[in-house]
C-alpha cells in the first residue's frame, strides 16, 4: 500500500509540474479577444456617427471598410499561428530533465536505499548503552584471545581488574595470578589478587593472601593494607594476642589524621573484650581498608546435626576464638552434607573448597575439588571457574 500511495503522489506532482511546459504554444496574443472587441466597437461607433449626421455615407462606408480590413487581417494572423504551433513545438532540455527526475530518483533509491529491510519499532532500533556494550565486547574478545594464547600476559593484565569490578572474584583472582606469573610481581598486581581472593572467600584471609601481603610489604613497605590483612589473619586463626599486638604497632606508626586510626582502635577494644570474655560488648566495625568485614564467614544451609549458627555476624564476633572455630566447622559440615543432595550447586562447591583450605584441611579441599571437577566435567564454563579457584588456592 505504501508503494502505491508514493507512486500516485509522485505521478500527480510530475503531471502538475509538467503540464505548463508540455502545452503547445499557439502563438496568439493573450489580448486577441480584446482586439476583436475593439474593432467591433469601432464599427458600432461609425454607424452611430452616421446616424447622428456627423459623417456622410461615403465616409462611413470607407471607415467601415478599413475597420473590416484590419479585423480580417487580425483573424488570419490568429488562424495561421494556431495551425503552425503544433508543428513547430519541440521539447527543451529542461523539460526532458524534469521528466527524468522521478525516474532517476527511483533508480537512485533502489541502488543506495534498503527497501528490503522490514520495518521496526522505535524501541527495537535504539542502540544499547555504549558503556555496557563496550565492556561486554571487550571481555568477550579478551577471553577468546586468552583461550588461544593463554600465555598472553597483556590479556590477563587487562581482564583481571574488569573481573574484580564486575564482582567475578574467582575469575579475578585467577587472572591476577596469571598476570603475576607472566608479567612479574608488582604491588598493584599482588594487591588485586589479595583483594579478589578475600572478597571471593567472604573476608577470610587465606594462606595465599598472607603470602601476597608479605610480598607486597617487601616491595612497598609503606602499604598499610597488607599489614592489616596479616593482623586480620591472626585474628581469624585464633591468635587474638598477636592480632592486638599488630594493630597496636600499626597505630603507633600511624599519623594522627590517618583515616583508619579510629577503626583500628575500635578493633583493639573489641579483641581485648573478647580476650577477657566480655560477651556483652557490642561489635565495632572493622577497619575500612579491609575489603570485607573480618567477621564474615562462609555461609551454609541448615542441618540438624551441628549446633545452630548464631543469628548474625555480631554474635559470631562476640564468641571466643575456640567457639568461632567450632561454629565454622559446623557450618562447613552442613555445607558438605547439603552438596551431597544438591551436587549441581557450583557456588556451594567453591565455598566448600575455600573453607577446607582456610581451615587447614587440605586433603578434604583436594577431595572436594576432585568431586566438583567430576560433577561439572561437561560444563566448560564451570570448570574454568573451578580451575581458577584451585589455582588461587594453590591446589593445582
Amino acid at each position: 500500500m505504501l508503494w502505491i500511495v508514493l507512486a500516485a503522489l509522485t505521478a500527480a506532482v510530475v503531471y502538475g509540474l509538467s503540464q505548463p511546459l508540455m502545452r503547445a504554444d499557439d502563438g496568439a496574443s493573450p489580448d486577441a479577444a480584446a482586439d476583436a472587441a475593439v474593432y467591433k466597437d469601432q464599427l458600432a461607433e461609425i454607424d452611430a456617427d452616421r446616424a447622428r449626421g456627423l459623417i456622410g455615407n461615403e465616409e462611413a462606408d470607407a471607415a467601415r471598410a478599413e475597420v473590416a480590413r484590419r479585423l480580417l487581417q487580425h483573424s488570419e494572423a490568429m488562424a495561421n499561428a494556431t495551425v503552425k504551433a503544433p508543428q513547430e513545438k519541440s521539447w527543451s532540455g529542461f523539460e526532458r530533465g524534469l521528466l527524468i527526475v522521478p525516474l532517476g530518483a527511483m533508480a537512485l533509491y533502489v541502488w543506495l536505499g534498503s527497501p528490503h529491510i522490514p520495518s521496526q519499532p522505535l524501541a527495537a532500533r535504539a542502540p544499547p548503552p555504549a558503556a555496557n556494550a563496550g565492556i561486554d565486547d571487550l571481555i568477550k574478545r579478551v577471553e577468546a584471545q586468552l583461550k588461544t594464547t593463554p600465555d598472553d600476559g597483556r590479556g590477563w593484565e587487562v581482564i583481571a581488574p574488569i573481573y574484580l569490578k564486575m564482582k567475578r572474584y574467582d575469575s579475578a583472582a585467577y587472572a591476577f595470578s596469571q598476570s603475576i606469573r607472566l608479567n612479574g610481581e608488582t604491588s598493584q598486581r599482588l594487591m588485586g589478587f589479595a583483594e579478589a581472593d578475600m572478597l571471593g572467600n567472604q573476608g577470610i584471609v587465606s594462606d595465599a593472601v598472607k603470602s601476597a601481603a608479605q610480598r607486597i610489604i617487601t616491595i612497598d613497605p609503606n602499604r598499610i593494607e597488607p599489614k592489616i590483612w596479616l593482623a586480620l589473619g591472626k585474628e581469624q586463626g585464633g591468635d587474638v594476642t598477636g592480632a592486638i599486638a599488630d594493630y597496636k604497632s600499626l597505630l603507633a606508626a600511624a599519623t594522627p589524621d590517618a583515616p583508619w586510626r579510629e577503626a583500628l582502635e575500635n578493633q583493639i577494644k573489641r579483641l581485648k573484650h573478647m580476650a577477657v570474655g566480655d560477651a556483652a560488648t557490642p561489635t565495632l566495625p572493622p577497619a575500612p581498608v579491609t575489603p570485607v568485614p573480618a567477621e564474615t564467614k562462609p555461609s551454609a544451609s541448615t542441618s540438624a546435626d551441628p549446633p545452630p549458627a548464631p543469628a548474625s555476624p555480631e554474635d559470631i564476633a562476640r564468641m571466643a576464638p575456640a567457639e568461632q572455630q567450632k561454629m565454622i566447622a559446623g557450618m562447613v559440615d552442613k555445607l558438605a552434607a547439603r552438596l551431597k543432595d544438591n551436587a549441581n550447586d557450583l557456588g556451594g562447591w567453591q565455598r566448600l573448597i575455600r573453607a577446607y583450605q582456610v581451615m587447614g584441611r587440605t586433603d578434604d579441599a583436594i577431595g572436594a575439588l576432585a568431586t566438583a571437577r567430576k560433577q561439572f566435567a561437561s560444563d566448560a564454563s564451570a570448570l574454568t571457574e573451578i580451575n581458577g579457584l584451585a589455582a588461587s588456592l594453590g591446589l593445582n
